[in-house]
């Protein structure tokens, strides 16, 4: 039998690349380490599919993907996949396409998640594995605009806690376009312990007005209020809300307001269904009276 050389060259170059595709190493790193893809992780690699499980996002969480690993950004960038678009968000379950550059990956809510990457596909899948605990932290702090060290995570302000509020006060200084934004964490020092110890609003960095209640959780976007001056941060870990105030919370406030009300007719009998009428209201420790139409 005459064996055609050329065909077998052609045979063997496409096994070297294949071999060599699906032999590489494939690094992940993102917000759950403080972006340092020097010890980023490495993903498992069956047949070419590479994954990595019971990664924990905040909200905001996002990531990216490395055949090296190294400290040198030039050198990850040159060997880093990711969206097109830097930062786009993928769709859980989702097979999403990839290229070869520095796109970020955002995942699509805070919770922990399991990420398959399909190289000779060029594919990216985020798929949902679990729920993030947000656990009381012993101290709390604020950075941001204010005035004591604008954005510095090491002379951050520590609020007051009682039971699971924590509240204080701080001055904001603005941002120049009109608001004031913000972070909290449980921890205070370089950014790397912050983030990792971070929380923040749930429907992302959205402005909100004083007094508006916004719900949190874990993650590393930025709180913007409507807001420049002295004001009192005020946290509540059992409803796992956020506001500020002209005036501090503290748990009595939090007490009251969650307090079921109690009506009194004038002349001191407690009335079950109240109808039109002056009524003496008390919720909690706090006693008004009330006019029902």
């Amino acid at each position: 039998m005459k064996l055609n050389l050329r065909k077998m060259m052609a045979v063997l170059v496409v096994a070297v690349v294949t071999f060599g595709a699906s032999a590489q190493n494939l690094y992940i790193f993102g917000s759950f380490n403080g972006w340092n893809p020097q010890e980023s992780i490495e993903m498992w690699n069956d047949n070419g599919v590479y994954t990595i499980e019971d990664i924990e996002f905040g909200t905001g969480g996002n990531f990216g993907l490395a055949t090296i690993q190294s400290s040198d950004w030039d050198a990850i960038n040159a060997n880093r996949y990711g969206f097109e678009e830097d930062n786009a968000k993928a769709v859980e379950g989702q097979a999403m396409k990839i290229v070869k550059g520095a796109g970020a990956i955002q995942v699509p809510a805070a919770g922990i998640y399991n990420i398959y990457v399909n190289l000779s596909a060029m594919t990216v899948t985020v798929k949902k594995a679990g729920e993030v605990a947000v656990n009381v932290p012993k101290q709390l702090y604020v950075m941001g605009n204010l005035s004591v060290g604008s954005w510095d995570p090491a002379t951050a302000v520590e609020l007051t806690k009682e039971g699971n509020i924590f509240y204080g006060e701080v001055t904001f200084t603005g941002a120049g376009d009109g608001y004031s934004y913000f972070a909290i964490a449980g921890a205070k020092g370089d950014w790397t312990t912050v983030n990792a110890n971070r929380f923040a609003p749930v429907a992302g960095e959205v402005e909100f007005n004083l007094n508006d209640k916004v719900e949190f959780g874990k993650g590393e976007a930025a709180f913007k209020v409507a807001a420049e001056g002295v004001y009192y941060v005020n946290v509540d870990f059992d409803n796992l809300t956020l506001w500020v105030s002209s005036e501090p919370a503290g748990i009595e406030s939090i007490e009251v307001e969650n307090a079921p009300a109690v009506y009194y007719n004038l002349q001191g009998v407690e009335v079950a269904n109240p109808q039109n009428g002056l009524y003496i209201v008390k919720q909690g420790n706090k006693v008004s009276k009330q006019l029902i139409k």
